[in-house]
């Protein structure tokens, strides 16, 4: 692979381009699509799976030969439904319908984030397929966050606030940033752009948000691109809106190229700076005079070389870190103990059994040559349940008693064994029990 290693020759020209001497990866990180009815005037809601397509005894919703749905609920999201989509043991990403302030039926397709970062991940063909299966047709372009990785853009462009107008305590200072700056936030992100406009661009540290979030893959990413990572992992995040993509002329097959990407993040990024206002003012393209410009990354000079994906080994099944399964797991058990609702319980049960959610190591297979990898595994699911219920109760402080009986019943309900045990640990000391009926009156002020 060939990285971009240009530099400027003076340096004053190497401070006014700094990013190009800087290895980069640049990929997809984020693409929502607005979905329509290939009819006109057709109503897309959660009854037409009801009415369409069967389900099978788990509540799973299989369409066409290999894609499956299920409804998953995602707490605080905006969105009335949700349906997680599968293929062949790989999640392909995520259907969203009837989200609260949109016009009643707006479909929105979410790709998973994993998917962008492997070679095999084919989402735009993904996306006609799913549209032809569902009698959809792309609207337009919800979403699209685009990530530059590299190393030394936080650090370079926080020296240079400090040294800014940003600074009230400065009397002289020696940069104003270009672009509509946010102050640096608490989660220590810098923040360029409105979100009215219908663009944003963030820089923050990726290597601990990696570390909080468990994306390995990104890691594995970084590492096949060159990327060093014992200097710590800088992202340039241009986070793009329905509004500003419109205006720009951006389609979906401008985003199945990496020249297509490079282009879009370039005409993004271009309000990503400062001026120096310590250099005598120069003559801008339009003829007026103006402080030199140091940007971050120079659109006209940008150039990112090809994305090294993950490769998947002939014999790997595309099976997810033990990570991710764990974290969904967690979501599904919380949803299921705050709703209680039997579809979320019966597709617990068929998460647990689909082997590519097994949570068996290579350690395991090496001190079990002979064993049941799934009844290994729900011991292992097990253990995690027990977990998640002490957790629950040492964390939560209001209860109602229905929610208690889930927690009591729960082990029985997935592995059909008694849990008397487990339930008589499950107390009510510290916690104040409440009525179904009285949680919703007083569920403001707790």
């Amino acid at each position: 692979m060939v990285m971009n290693n240009k530099t400027l020759s003076s340096t004053n020209k190497e401070e006014q381009n700094y990013g190009s001497k800087l290895k980069y990866m640049l990929c997809k990180d984020m693409l929502i699509l607005n979905l329509i009815p290939k009819v006109k005037g057709t109503v897309f809601n959660f009854n037409v799976f009801e009415k369409d397509f069967k389900p099978d005894t788990m509540g799973v919703y299989n369409i066409g030969n290999s894609y499956t749905l299920h409804q998953i609920r995602i707490p605080d999201s905006g969105y009335n439904y949700s349906l997680s989509i599968n293929r062949s043991g790989e999640h392909i990403g995520m259907i969203h319908l009837n989200g609260r302030g949109y016009r009643y039926g707006l479909i929105k397709l979410e790709f998973a984030n994993e998917g962008f970062y492997h070679d095999s991940f084919g989402w735009h063909q993904h996306h006609l397929n799913i549209c032809e299966l569902l009698g959809l047709k792309l609207g337009n372009i919800s979403v699209l966050h685009i990530a530059l990785d590299s190393t030394g853009l936080f650090e370079w462009y926080e020296t240079k606030y400090f040294k800014s107008t940003m600074n009230p305590t400065l009397q002289n200072p020696e940069y104003e940033p270009f672009g509509n700056i946010k102050p640096l936030n608490l989660a220590g992100e810098f923040i360029v752009g409105k979100q009215t406009s219908g663009k944003v661009i963030a820089l923050y540290g990726k290597s601990p948000e990696i570390k909080h979030s468990g994306k390995d893959y990104v890691t594995k990413a970084h590492l096949l691109n060159g990327l060093d990572l014992g200097k710590g992992i800088d992202r340039l995040e241009a986070r793009l809106g329905t509004k500003w993509l419109n205006r720009n002329g951006i389609s979906l097959e401008d985003l199945t190229t990496q020249e297509g990407l490079e282009r879009i993040f370039a005409k993004a990024i271009s309000s990503v700076g400062f001026k120096n206002l310590l250099l005598p003012k120069v003559r801008d393209r339009n003829d007026h005079y103006d402080y030199v410009r140091l940007p971050l990354i120079c659109p006209t000079t940008f150039d990112t070389p090809p994305l090294n994906k993950i490769v998947k080994d002939k014999g790997q099944t595309g099976k997810r870190s033990e990570r991710a399964i764990t974290n969904r797991f967690k979501g599904l058990f919380d949803d299921y103990i705050e709703t209680g609702r039997l579809q979320v319980l019966n597709f617990i049960k068929f998460y647990m059994s689909c082997e590519e959610n097994f949570l068996v190591t290579q350690d395991d297979i090496y001190h079990n040559r002979v064993f049941d990898a799934n009844e290994l595994s729900m011991a292992k699911y097990r253990t995690l349940v027990r977990r998640y219920v002490k957790s629950y109760t040492k964390d939560r402080k209001v209860i109602n008693n229905a929610l208690l009986g889930r927690l009591k019943g729960i082990e029985e309900k997935l592995f059909k064994i008694d849990n008397s045990e487990l339930a008589s640990e499950i107390t009510i000391d510290n916690w104040k029990i409440l009525s179904a009926t009285s949680l919703t009156s007083i569920s403001t002020s707790v």
